[in-house]
């Protein structure tokens, strides 16, 4: 069923019944199928946990402190899954300087 693929696809990830009608609007139609939607979400464990009512509300935030020199504040992660480089790597490090902007890449 053209709902059931819509909802699992790992591009959906549970985005409820109004993410799921507008995406499926663009290309299908057919008689109940509100009602059909309706029922793919309701019956979804993952889409009930989602919804906003089961959601703790967020705490006040907290300003970051500016940083004031080059490298003192910094971000990082790791990009996976990458085509393998000629040594068989798949990964790539990136550290970002919030100041300047200036981004490093290791293998």
């Amino acid at each position: 069923m053209i709902l059931e693929e819509g909802h699992k696809s790992h591009l959906s990830l549970h985005s409820g019944m109004t993410k799921m009608s507008h995406d499926l609007k663009e290309s299908f139609w057919w008689s109940g199928m509100k009602r059909d939607k309706t029922q793919i979400v309701v019956a979804c464990l993952t889409c009930q946990k989602a919804q906003v009512k089961h959601q703790r509300s967020g705490e006040l935030l907290q300003p970051l402190d500016i940083p004031e020199r080059k490298w003192d504040n910094i971000v990082m992660d790791f990009v996976v899954y990458l085509p393998r480089s000629v040594r068989g790597h798949d990964a790539v490090w990136v550290i970002v300087d919030k100041v300047t902007k200036t981004l490093i890449s290791c293998l």
